[in-house]
């Protein structure tokens, strides 16, 4: 489902930023992540649970222009490694979580 980055025109992007004041669960946050791509996001929806305490992203409230530029600074200050290491990290998560087939198991027990 995410395998060419002709998909998504920013698949080559080092950051993704997303600043809704309301949500559900972003398909722009699950495909980048798919990508690797970390993410810096308000917490509304369910963004909070795709990526609290998590090493590929980061939350911020909403409406705070401050802190959504002091997280994408802190992303913009790491190493090269620590960035492949949240890229990967990032892609991992989307493969071990929300594959289609594992969520349709997941519903299925939860029914």
């Amino acid at each position: 489902m995410f395998r060419s980055s002709k998909l998504m025109p920013g698949a080559r992007a080092r950051l993704l930023v997303n600043t809704s004041l309301a949500e559900g669960t972003s398909n722009a946050i699950l495909e980048g992540l798919a990508h690797g791509v970390p993410v810096v996001a308000t917490i509304v929806g369910g963004t909070k649970e795709l990526l609290e305490g998590r090493p590929f992203g980061s939350l911020v409230e909403p409406q705070n222009p401050g802190s959504i530029a002091a997280a994408i600074d802190s992303w913009l200050m790491l190493e090269n490694n620590q960035w492949r290491t949240a890229s990967t990290e990032a892609r991992e998560f989307v493969r071990a979580q929300l594959i289609a087939s594992q969520m349709a198991d997941k519903y299925w027990k939860f029914f």
